[in-house]
């Protein structure tokens, strides 16, 4: 009989340290297993950082595509020089006034474009050109402007002769860019 007990408690004690060491095998995976779970879980939290650093990113050079456009259209460039010259003859003929160009110094002296301007036309059709001319989306200097009522000759009484000197003061040369 002692050797039943005895073999039993032998028994029971391997059934134990079994169960201790089975219990401690699976503590030491449930282990290994959160560790690699807190891996992922810190990599997941570092890509959405990422992907939220890129939209940031994307919004970001949109903006400052769009205010590099406006920037932009706020210069005159060399290439559009032609243009702005029809915009000046085309605004006369909205107000009214007869607009000649006498001369376009382009880099001459400075960088900026002066343009000497001759226009005809009532006074208040002279005035409003003026005002749109100071309106137009660029940065203008007036560096002369003169005003004379017409009285007789050739000329309608009541017409205005102006000549006008202006600079164009927001202008990108071709050596600019």
């Amino acid at each position: 009989m002692k050797n039943k007990k005895l073999f039993l408690i032998i028994i029971i004690f391997i059934l134990n340290l079994t169960t201790f060491l089975g219990c401690l095998f699976l503590y030491s995976e449930i282990k290994d297993q959160r560790e690699a779970v807190k891996e992922r879980i810190n990599s997941v939290k570092l890509l959405e950082e990422k992907s939220q650093n890129v939209k940031l990113l994307s919004s970001q050079t949109e903006d400052i595509a769009i205010n590099k456009e406006k920037l932009e259209s706020a210069f005159l460039k060399e290439e559009n020089i032609i243009g702005f010259i029809e915009k000046l003859e085309s605004i006369g003929k909205e107000v009214n006034v007869s607009v000649k160009i006498f001369s376009a110094e382009i880099g001459k002296g400075s960088d900026s474009p002066r343009l000497r301007i001759n226009l005809k036309g009532t006074f208040q059709n002279i005035f409003g050109y003026i005002t749109l001319l100071e309106n137009l989306p660029y940065q203008i200097s007036f560096d002369s402007l003169n005003l004379v009522k017409k009285v007789s000759g050739d000329e309608k009484i009541g017409d205005w002769d102006s000549d006008i000197e202006i600079s164009i003061i927001s202008f990108l040369s071709k050596k600019n860019d």
